[in-house]
């Protein structure tokens, strides 16, 4: 007997509709309410486990399902849901509507049957024959699938296949396995790296090194004396240019005149009452905080610096948008540099808002946003705004090494995030971000810090990138498994093994008796 063109010896061609029965009953569980179901769910199929669920628990009519049956997600096909219904307890089972069964068919194997609509062929298939907008909108229709093609060998070979690729694929659960334990290793390394450097463990401190060189250096409490006294300058020489400012105009609208020995007294005298009304920076509470190292002082992120809260120019108004002022959004913070950014605003946008131009040098943390982006953090490499969902610290406008608060903020991501508040969303704000303490090194070891941190962190990051490139290739490598299982280039075929053309007529048979 000849075989079909292209197939292997003793092999058959069929389409997917030759073997997609579909023996399924309508079933409400909430008229079985004391009852246990073993429930295939689409969440579910991530878990690797159907749910086992009361019936009064479950809120819609499912289909019935039995043992071998294979399910394949309707919804976006792109995402590799193909699930054998196995016999894991004793209640009934039950499946969403969201699948399309094959009920058992004897001659198929329903774990052959399963890894061969677990190919990226087939799922580009139906992924082409979608119907829906996108994403869990997109669906196919069961009888899509009738017209793709199926080969099929003796059932004895469908078995032997079934075991090499279960072989194969364990094999690389466990190479992918040891991958993800290299990953945690990773992410646990840089995080043990981060402890160290705010910790005073990752360099030695300017003290030790001070006193090995037999020189002096300036201790954290010296450089945020400085610091401070700086910004008071700063903001009582502003508040004073801007009364001068206001009274100039006064002057001018009333017709008197303004001479320059008038601006000199008025911003002298402007300074005078600026200097009594402005406000030290509350220190933090060092009660509850660690003994920090020798040169090291306590302090926290609005002692050290000013933090301004970001905003967004009107969407409706055109003339605010695309002017070349950089423009940060929430989603733009994430653990990174940011050197140029997705939109920019105008000198317009940028004057109509409360929004600052902030320095570079300056830190971002996001105070709410969805997922994990509340407490991350990024610096900014150009002078740039940002939006209302993240707080500008200008690190860059003191003598604080930028690198060294940003890697600290990192480190702090989880207790930051803590800090947030509010109901569905909780979320940080200016008050919440100045008060983070912040444990400050003297100048010069802030930047040995951050520098030995630079170069640790390249280290990890080569091993992520040899982690994913791995990962990719098992991930090629599965796909490669499956392609070679179903061109009959996985196991050898049998001679004595039942042609499959006979199988193919009694399962035709069978389906007509139906």
């Amino acid at each position: 007997m000849t075989h079909a063109v292209g197939l292997p010896r003793g092999w058959a061609a069929t389409e997917l509709g030759q073997v997609r029965v579909d023996l399924s009953r309508a079933l409400d569980p909430r008229q079985y309410p004391d009852e246990d179901f073993e429930l295939y769910s689409v969440p579910s199929f991530a878990d690797g486990e159907p749910e086992i669920v009361r019936g009064s628990a479950i809120g819609s009519t499912k289909m019935t399902l039995t043992p071998g049956t294979v399910v394949v997600c309707k919804i976006n096909p792109r995402i590799n849901r193909v699930w054998v219904v196995g016999d894991r307890s004793p209640h009934k089972k039950i499946g969403s509507g969201e699948w399309i069964p094959f009920f058992p068919v004897e001659g198929v194997t329903p774990h052959f049957l399963a890894y061969y609509l677990q190919r990226d062929h087939f799922r580009n298939f139906l992924a082409a024959r979608v119907s829906g907008v996108g994403g869990s909108l997109m669906r196919v229709r069961p009888t899509t699938l009738d017209e793709y093609p199926l080969p099929i060998p003796s059932v004895s070979e469908q078995q032997r296949i079934v075991e090499a690729i279960e072989s194969y694929l364990t094999q690389l659960d466990n190479a992918g396995a040891l991958l993800e334990r290299v990953e945690q290793n990773l992410k646990r390394y840089r995080a043990s790296v981060l402890k160290a450097a705010v910790e005073g463990r990752l360099v030695p401190t300017e003290a030790e090194l001070a006193r090995r060189e037999g020189r002096s250096y300036e201790p954290a409490s010296g450089l945020l004396k400085r610091i401070l006294a700086e910004r008071k300058t700063r903001w009582i020489e502003d508040a004073a240019e801007k009364a001068c400012a206001r009274a100039e105009e006064k002057a001018h609208k009333a017709g008197q005149p303004w001479a320059a020995t008038d601006n000199a007294a008025t911003l002298e005298k402007e300074r005078a009452k600026a200097a009594k009304q402005y406000k030290e920076p509350t220190a933090p509470d060092t009660t509850n905080l660690p003994e920090l190292p020798e040169g090291w002082y306590w302090a926290s992120i609005g002692v050290c610096f000013p933090v301004e809260i970001g905003a967004t120019p009107r969407r409706d108004v055109p003339e605010y948008w695309s002017g070349g002022i950089s423009w940060v959004s929430s989603g733009e913070v994430a653990f990174c540099r940011i050197r140029t950014t997705r939109e920019s605003i105008s000198p317009e946008g940028l004057a109509n808002t409360s929004t600052h131009l902030n320095p570079a040098g300056t830190v971002l943390i996001g105070m709410i946003g969805e997922g994990r982006t509340r407490g991350q953090v990024a610096i900014l490499d150009t002078p740039a705004c940002n939006n209302q969902n993240a707080a500008a610290i200008w690190v860059g406008a003191t003598d604080c090494v930028p690198e060294y608060v940003y890697y600290y903020l990192m480190s702090q991501y989880e207790q930051t995030r803590r800090r947030g508040s509010g109901g569905n969303q909780p979320a940080l704000n200016k008050a919440r971000v100045q008060a983070i303490p912040l444990p400050l090194p003297p100048a010069d070891e802030q930047r040995r810090i951050a520098e030995r941190i630079e170069v640790l962190f390249e280290v990890a990051e080569l091993g992520d990138a040899e982690v994913r490139h791995a990962s990719g290739r098992g991930t090629r490598l599965r796909q490669s498994i499956l392609k070679w299982a179903f061109e009959g280039k996985l196991v050898d075929q049998d001679p004595n093994d039942e042609p499959a053309s006979l199988l193919l007529d009694r399962i035709r048979s069978e389906r007509a008796g139906r």
